[in-house]
């Protein structure tokens, strides 16, 4: 953990540019409906969110949080301890566990809803290229289908 945070507080922070190519206007078809980017925290940590919607009833929202800089890597170092831990927690509606998820160390939530009053969600939260922190969270939809957005993402726009 300590070797990636000395690593990634001398990198420099992805660019405007290099967010927007990594969270595109359409994604697998579906049109970008929201986008920010910026600063958080009121500190260099360079983040952004764009939402893609299909309908009411259905959207995807990516994140994410580059690891470059001093804040920026110790809240990466502190995301990648957290992938490390196997767990698992099952309930009637919802499967939440951590470990091995599609070849990366990952936080995966599956909640099936309850027919009638609450829609089927997704989550899954992984570090890409030891640096970036990204999280799809997907409303109207299981965690095999937000799987498959994850394969979709442009990871080559990132450095």
């Amino acid at each position: 953990m300590e070797e990636l945070q000395a690593k990634l507080k001398s990198e420099k922070p992805l660019s405007s540019d290099e967010l927007k190519a990594f969270l595109p206007e359409s994604l697998d078809g579906l049109k970008r409906t929201s986008y920010s980017a910026g600063s958080m925290y009121g500190v260099s940590v360079v983040s952004g969110d764009a939402t893609y919607t299909v309908d009411d009833q259905k959207d995807i929202k990516i994140s994410i949080i580059d690891g470059a800089g001093e804040t920026a890597s110790a809240i990466v170092s502190l995301a990648q301890m957290g992938f490390m831990v196997d767990s698992e927690n099952i309930t009637d509606t919802e499967v939440e566990k951590t470990g091995d998820f599609e070849g990366k160390r990952a936080k995966t939530m599956d909640n099936k809803g309850v027919e009638g009053s609450t829609p089927k969600s997704s989550e899954i939260s992984y570090l890409e290229k030891d640096r970036y922190l990204i999280t799809l969270r997907g409303n109207g939809y299981s965690l095999d289908e937000l799987k498959a957005f994850m394969g979709k993402l442009n990871v080559s726009a990132l450095k």
